[in-house]
């Protein structure tokens, strides 16, 4: 976990340090690539036929992961890093907020005043004005 959360931390920055040079959108598709070919070498590695089982599942998948990767990607390029580092770790709580209307799943009372005061550091975090909309954020939101 430790190690995966470190690499994890390592290519938000190394995304962000290459904001200057390179559009987000050539970022996503070498992170893709790159991606690609580690599955594809753990796949023969491992000897594990790449047959999806539900392939409609898996290209939805694809979709809402690399939109998602888009969204966070921008943001990281265009934000302060320890704004979109915060939103991008909304994605728990967000989960914990839709569990109970997507699949019925039972939240206890005190866990729902925990989420508000996430959201409620969220808020404090980025600090809204009223001049504008907060598109980096807004963009890192939706990723999550």
């Amino acid at each position: 976990m430790f190690l995966a959360s470190a690499l994890f931390s390592l290519m938000s920055a190394a995304v962000k340090g290459l904001g200057a040079g390179f559009p987000f959108t050539e970022v996503v598709m070498l992170r893709g690539a790159l991606g690609l070919v580690v599955l594809v070498a753990l796949l023969r590695l491992r000897r594990i036929p790449f047959r999806p089982q539900n392939s409609k599942l898996l290209v939805l998948r694809g979709l809402l992961g690399g939109t998602a990767m888009l969204g966070y990607f921008y943001a990281l390029q265009r934000g302060l890093f320890a704004d979109i580092a915060v939103v991008s770790r909304l994605q728990p709580v967000l989960i914990a907020i839709l569990s109970p209307l997507l699949i019925r799943e039972r939240v206890p009372r005190v866990t729902y005043a925990s989420l508000g005061l996430s959201l409620v550091g969220v808020v404090l975090v980025l600090r809204p004005q009223p001049s504008g909309i907060n598109l980096p954020a807004l963009a890192a939101l939706g990723a999550a």
